[in-house]
């Protein structure tokens, strides 16, 4: 029976483990977290180990932690060590056929890539979002319910795009920075940013 552990027992944690079952990929799902013996269950998954366990289990894996980067930290460590790294679809998802998706990713249901598209490691493409044409998505890249990308963009590692905000065509978004829910970004972000509103504007940096 083939199996697919995933790392980080959380809400997300839980969405991940259904879209893996519901893609058929994977007949079961376990989950390990560094909460672990404190934590044992996830609503009706087990929690069996933690991050050290995993090593040792055989199984593919996957990062679910929603922090970008603590799963980019994650995900890093766990490819080191040489555990295959899995990525999860959900078959709810649009994706075209060209579009290309690194180890780690997940795509949620409802989400929309379009092609052209290139999504780096440990990206979370949510329930609903739209990744359209020819955008580059680097690692651990967070696409939050709802969001939704232009033609062309450039998102940079580790960046954080809130529920429900719009990214105009062809935008560039720096390293780190975040997007805030709801926002309208029509110019460029720059690394560790914190923009929000409509339009998007500076709040603070994220350090």
């Amino acid at each position: 029976m083939k199996t697919l552990a995933i790392l980080g027992a959380s809400g997300h944690g839980r969405v991940v483990a259904d879209a893996a079952l519901q893609s058929g990929q994977w007949q079961q799902v376990c989950f390990y977290d560094d909460a672990y013996p404190g934590l044992q269950t996830n609503g009706r998954f087990a929690v069996v180990g933690n991050s050290a366990d995993l090593l040792t289990s055989g199984h593919a894996a996957v990062v679910a932690i929603g922090d970008n980067k603590r799963r980019l930290e994650k995900h890093l460590w766990l490819k080191q060590q040489g555990v295959l790294l899995a990525t999860v679809c959900h078959p709810a998802a649009v994706v075209a056929s060209d579009v290309s998706i690194a180890d780690g990713t997940v795509v949620l249901a409802g989400a929309v890539i379009n092609p052209g598209a290139v999504l780096g490691e440990a990206c979370i493409v949510n329930s609903r979002a739209v990744v359209e044409h020819d955008c580059q998505l680097a690692d651990a890249v967070h696409l939050s319910p709802g969001a939704c990308l232009g033609g062309g963009c450039k998102i940079e590692t580790g960046v954080w795009i809130g529920i429900g905000a719009a990214v105009r065509h062809l935008m560039t978004l720096g390293e780190f920075s975040i997007v805030g829910a709801g926002s309208a970004v029509v110019k460029p972000v720059l690394a560790r940013q914190v923009v929000a509103g409509v339009p998007a504007q500076l709040l603070k940096m994220n350090e």
